[in-house]
This record gives C-alpha cells, sequence and structure tokens, in this order.
C-alpha cells in the first residue's frame, strides 16, 4: 500500500490543479472493482495530511508542515547499510551479505523512482531495526526500459526481449517494465519538454522540490549575540547570471604589510539545527542538484535563495575567514570567526571578465572601489595559481556546453561556458578557504568530512604511456599530473579524467591528488553540499569548546551517503543534459555530422558530435573491414591497416536517434572505413 501512496503523492505534486478519481484510476490503472480500494487509499492519505479533498471529488497535495524546531527531533544517523529488498510482512526489509537483517526500510515520499525486490540499495539506518533508503545502488536485472507500443514494450536495447504486457495499449510512451511471469508497468512518461528532466530524477532517485515552508526557522539570540559585526565592510559576491544560492562573498582591505582578504560564508547551520525534521530532509538529499531546466535544491527555497543567500543589501549571517596576507600575497596568519555582514553588491562573472578584457564599464553599479578591488584579486589568484602548479596540481581544461532554452521548453541553441579570469578569483579563494579550514581541523584534532582524491595506480602510468604512443604525443612525463598539463587539446582532458576516477568524501583526511595537497575538505557552499554544513557545526563546535555534534562512525556514514548522492546528482545532470540536446539535434534538419573518436571498444566506437557535447555509438558492423581493438585499448586497427584512434576526426551520420532513451546511433559517411 505505501507505494501506491507514493506513486499517487508523487502523481498528484506534479499537477497544477486538483485531480479526480477517474483520471487517477486511469493513472494507477485499477479496474472498477478497485475503486472502493483507491477511496480508502484516499481517505487515508487525508487523515495523514498528506493530501486534502476539495470539491467535486477531486485531490490535491495538500501544503505541507514541515517542523524546523529543534525540539522536534529525527532519529540520528547511525550507520550506512547496502543489501537486496526483500518483500516481507508490512513492507521492504534489507538483506545484507552477511546475514538477513531485521530491518525495515521505507522509501522516502518525496524521492522519485520506484523501489522493487531484488533492487540493491543504500539504507540510513536510523533505528535498531529501521532505515531509509537513500537510493538503488542497482536495479533489479528485470527491469527493462524501452518504448511501449500496444501490448508490447519494446526494449532499448538489443540485449533485452521484448515484453509482452495484456492489459496495455501503449502509445509510444518511453516506460520502465519489470519482465517476468507476470511482467508489469513501473513507470510510463510522455513526450513533453519537462520529459528527460522527469525520467533522469526518476532513475537516479532525485527529489521532488521542497513544498513551502509553514514556518521559516530563525536562529537564536545567543547566535546573533557572540558574532562579530562586518556589516561596515565592503563586501561583494561574483557568480553566475542565474544564480539566487549566493553562499560566498569577499572582501579585501589594504593592511600596513599587505592586505587583509576576507572569505565570507553563509552560516546555514545558524538556521538549521541538527536533527530536525528539516535536517533529516537536507540529509537525505546531501546536495542540491542543477539540471539544465530545473533546480532542485538541497535546502528549501526560503533559505536556499532567501534567508542564507548573501544578497546585496540584506545583513547576513557567516562564518568568516579573514587572512592577512603579505604584499607577495603570501598567508601571514588567519582567524576564522561567526560574522554578520551586508554584502554591498552582486557581481557577475560575465560582467566581470568583460571588464578585465575591454576595460569597458558594466551595467553593474560598481565602480573604482570595487575594480581596484578586483585587480589586486586577479593578482592574488594568479599567484596562488603558480603555487598550485609548482605543487603538482592538475589543471583540466573540458569544454562544457550551456543550453539555451525558448518559451515551449525546448533547447533554442548550445554556447560553450568558457572560464575567464573572474572564476579563477572565486576558485582559489574557495580552495584556500578550504585548505585552511582542513588543515586547521587536522592540526587541533577535529574530527570532520573530509575530500579525497587517490592517487594513480601505477596501471594509470602505463595506460597514459600507450595514449601518447597511439596518439604521437610529443610529451615527457614522469607523473599523471605533468603528463596532463602539458596537453594543449583539452579532447584529452576527459579521457585522462577518466583513468584517474573521481574524489569522494571520507571520515578521514586523505590526499587530493587533483589538488595536491593533504588535509581537503569542503567548507564553502554549506547551502549546497551537506558536507560543508557538517564541518560547519564540527568547527562551531571546537570554537565554542562544547561536545562534537558528531562521532566518528556518524561522520563516515554521513561521507558515504553524501558521496552516493553525488554520483546520483552528477548523473541526472548528465542524463538530463544529453536528453535535451538529442531533442534539438532531433527537431533540426542536419543528419551527417562531424565529430571526434572519444573512446574506443571491441564493440564499436564513441564520437562526439562537434560542438553539441555528446556521444554517439558507431557499432563496428558499421565499418568497412575487420578492426580489433588494439592493446592499449585507445584505437582500433583493421587487417587491411586502417587505424581509427581517440581523438581522430570522423564524419558521421544519424542512423537511429531516441533523445528520451538517450540513443544516438552514427555511421560513418565515407564508405571506406
Amino acid at each position: 500500500m505505501s507505494l501506491i501512496k507514493d506513486e499517487i503523492f508523487a502523481y498528484l505534486s506534479r499537477q497544477q490543479s486538483p485531480i479526480g478519481l477517474k483520471r487517477l484510476e486511469q493513472r494507477l490503472k485499477l479496474r472498477r472493482h478497485e475503486r472502493n480500494y483507491l477511496r480508502m487509499i484516499l481517505k487515508e492519505m487525508v487523515r495523514e495530511g498528506r493530501i486534502r479533498k476539495v470539491e467535486n471529488q477531486c485531490y490535491q497535495v495538500a501544503p505541507q508542515r514541515i517542523s524546523t524546531e529543534s525540539g522536534k527531533s529525527t532519529p540520528s544517523v547511525r550507520s550506512l547499510l547496502s543489501g537486496f529488498l526483500v518483500s516481507g510482512k508490512g513492507g521492504f526489509h534489507l538483506e545484507t551479505r552477511s546475514r538477513r537483517r531485521a530491518v525495515q526500510v521505507r522509501w522516502p515520499f518525496d524521492m522519485q523512482g520506484r523501489p522493487v525486490a531484488g533492487d540493491r540499495v543504500l539504507v540510513l539506518e536510523t533505528g535498531k531495526s529501521s532505515g531509509v533508503i537513500v537510493g538503488v545502488e542497482s536495479p533489479e536485472k528485470r527491469r527493462i526500459w524501452g518504448r511501449l507500443k500496444g501490448r508490447q514494450l519494446v526494449p532499448a536495447f538489443g540485449k533485452h526481449r521484448s515484453v509482452f504486457l495484456q492489459h496495455e495499449n501503449g502509445k509510444n510512451e518511453v516506460a520502465e517494465v519489470l519482465a517476468g511471469i507476470r511482467p508489469r508497468v513501473l513507470a510510463r512518461f510522455r513526450e513533453t519538454p519537462g520529459s528527460a528532466s522527469v525520467i533522469a530524477s526518476y532513475r537516479h532517485n532525485l527529489y521532488q522540490p521542497w513544498p513551502k515552508l509553514a514556518d521559516i526557522p530563525r536562529p537564536e539570540e545567543r547566535e546573533l549575540d557572540r558574532r562579530m559585526d562586518l556589516t561596515d565592510l565592503m563586501t561583494f559576491t561574483i557568480d553566475g547570471a542565474d544564480a539566487k544560492d549566493f553562499d560566498d562573498a569577499l572582501s579585501l582591505e589594504p593592511s600596513e604589510n599587505g592586505y587583509t582578504l576576507g572569505i565570507h560564508i553563509a552560516d546555514v547551520s545558524a538556521y538549521l539545527k541538527q536533527n530536525t525534521p528539516l535536517d533529516q530532509g537536507a540529509l537525505l538529499r546531501s546536495v542540491s542538484v542543477y539540471l539544465p531546466n530545473q533546480t532542485i535544491s538541497m535546502l528549501p527555497e526560503e533559505l536556499s535563495n532567501g534567508l542564507c543567500s548573501l544578497m546585496p543589501g540584506e545583513p547576513r549571517l557567516c562564518m568568516s575567514l579573514m587572512f592577512h596576507l603579505n604584499r607577495g600575497f603570501e598567508v601571514e596568519d588567519f582567524t576564522v570567526t561567526p560574522t554578520r555582514i551586508k554584502s554591498r553588491f552582486r557581481l557577475r562573472y560575465d560582467h566581470v571578465n568583460r571588464w578585465f578584457e575591454t576595460g569597458e564599464p558594466t551595467a553593474e553599479p560598481w565602480g573604482s572601489e570595487i575594480g581596484d578591488r578586483l585587480k589586486i584579486l586577479k593578482e592574488f589568484a594568479l599567484f596562488r595559481r603558480k603555487q598550485r602548479k609548482n605543487r603538482g596540481a592538475i589543471f583540466l581544461n573540458i569544454p562544457r556546453g550551456e543550453l539555451k532554452f525558448n518559451e515551449s521548453g525546448h533547447v533554442s541553441g548550445i554556447t560553450g561556458e568558457k572560464g575567464g579570469i573572474s572564476q579563477k578569483i572565486v576558485e582559489e579563494c574557495m580552495l584556500l578557504a578550504n585548505e585552511t579550514v582542513g588543515n586547521l581541523f587536522v592540526e587541533k584534532g577535529i574530527p570532520g568530512i573530509f575530500r579525497v582524491h587517490p592517487k594513480p595506480s601505477s596501471d594509470t602510468l602505463q595506460a597514459l604511456e600507450y595514449l601518447k604512443k597511439e596518439l604521437h604525443l610529443d610529451i615527457q612525463f614522469s607523473s599523471v599530473s605533468s603528463f596532463i598539463n602539458q596537453l594543449k587539446d583539452p579532447r584529452f582532458h576527459y579521457i585522462t579524467l577518466r583513468l584517474m576516477g573521481r574524489a569522494r568524501y571520507e571520515g578521514e583526511a586523505g590526499y587530493h591528488f587533483g589538488l595536491a595537497t593533504d588535509n581537503y575538505l569542503h567548507f564553502t557552499s554549506p547551502i549546497r553540499r551537506y558536507a560543508d554544513l557538517v564541518v560547519h557545526r564540527m568547527l562551531k563546535a571546537w570554537l565554542n569548546r562544547v561536545p562534537a555534534p558528531y562521532s566518528r562512525p556518524q561522520l563516515d556514514a554521513i561521507s558515504s551517503l553524501v558521496s552516493f548522492r553525488e554520483t546520483q546528482a552528477f548523473h541526472g545532470e548528465l542524463d538530463t543534459a544529453e536528453s535535451l540536446i538529442l531533442d534539438k539535434i532531433q527537431r533540426g534538419k542536419g543528419r551527417e555530422f562531424d565529430g571526434i573518436v572519444s573512446s574506443v571498444s571491441e564493440k564499436g566506437i564513441f564520437v562526439e558530435l562537434a560542438d553539441w557535447f555528446v556521444d554517439g555509438f558507431v557499432p563496428l558492423s558499421k565499418l568497412a573491414g575487420r578492426f580489433h581493438l588494439s592493446q592499449s585499448g585507445f584505437a582500433l586497427h583493421s587487417n587491411q591497416g586502417q587505424s581509427i584512434s581517440i581523438g581522430s576526426p570522423l564524419r558521421v551520420r544519424i542512423t537511429r536517434i531516441d533523445p528520451l532513451l538517450r540513443i544516438l546511433k552514427l555511421q560513418p559517411v565515407d564508405n571506406r572505413l
């Protein structure tokens, strides 16, 4: 029953107006004799306060009251479990590798997706015999995606057979089906401009947007009394044109022997009390998700874009790092303290970059007092980047596409996202803040959540040697970082990034290979990352000389949870962008494109379409001649002496495209390949 309730709630949450019984019956595929069963469920949901009944037998989601009071606590974090879902009495239970644990688990009502017995899931254990599912690690093998046509599901990929569904009448919708003796449709999606984000949210268990808060959390009086007042300090933010959640601000003042650099970070912990329902909601989300056409914030909008956002002219609570720099921009010492600031200006990356490039005035009302500070910050950022390069940090230049939308919600254009000096200024300031707090935690023995990027193995160095030979690169290198930093073509940066692996959160300090630094953590974005919020709470406890709010096992569990949710968000963002771009291609007239080979395998090659930021697949069967994978894994060689390697230009033709299923099949235009 809980699954049906969740499906009803998710469906009603997406509707702009109340929905009647008949449409709900159609949505749930219920028969007439099951109408009373539906009415019983709806009655229970009204009693629970999740939905409300309005006139003409219609229903809508009830305004949600989320408790923000510290006195109303939720179960605290115990551990993070991985196992398989098993259907049992009263719902799902978790079965682990070692033994079957008597842990009854629930699916959060506002997390998208649908659990199935046999799914491998991650569960946040909140009690001795209870837990919350935080996402599906690997789905049950019988879950199949495809197009629902009549009574058949036509699978998206050839490795599955068509599935016959006796009581269906599909109209070419994208659907997920659970195959078996009695197959059933788990979800179906209509073709709309918003379908890409809906499907990605379902597949990667992203959350519904927060409901409006019935009551806004307020900081306690003692939070206000013990703060340093910096509201008269000239502070400003630099963000993207569409940003709303401003979580960092800068200040720079001359001093007797150099400068005082202020890095001011929104103090979310002053508003979000630990172990409240609001806090647990933020923990389960873990990160904000930035889909191309939608933002799913970790915090309710009233906090993320309101009380915690460092908007100009508004007094805000912060944690401020004040650095004393000498005239050579080296850090002499620093302080960290809770503060109250008032940002004067909201600067934009594009405006600041244009100002540096042309010297022309911008539309923003800042003059020489900000301009002079920006010039000094530019010199500081270049000094810091040189320092990092000297110690072996990696500088990747991976092109990204920024999507522009028309009024109907379709992509109207794609522009290459290019970073400038303003992005470098903010990046270097945030890195300095994160490194400084990380070193402080290790030096003082403060437990925390650290950002760790393991060093590549010897196999990675061997792979780079193969890559150098296959691509005939004139590079002399002794380390991964020296190899990458000598690559002038950004197309190869993504390849090396894949070889290195991703950074992750851990409860113990470690080395961050990409940044070439020890003891790194995240401190600067508590509005959109829960790991940063935990670090703020631990730091404030140390400053106030009170017991730490988290134990080491809890920090380990939260680290694993946040790493998992970050990966889910990453894939949700990529999938949505890919679907939207493929939709743009499908609606266009062109069917032939210039491309670059981005990777190769035993089954074929992947080609990135020039200026489109998407890859299509060319099966081996579409290549003339017999090709085999080279020893390096970076090229295909034919018996006739032909070679296709990563980075090779290739003109291709589309043979199959399905945007919502993210399918793009290609073949070379040149029949000789």
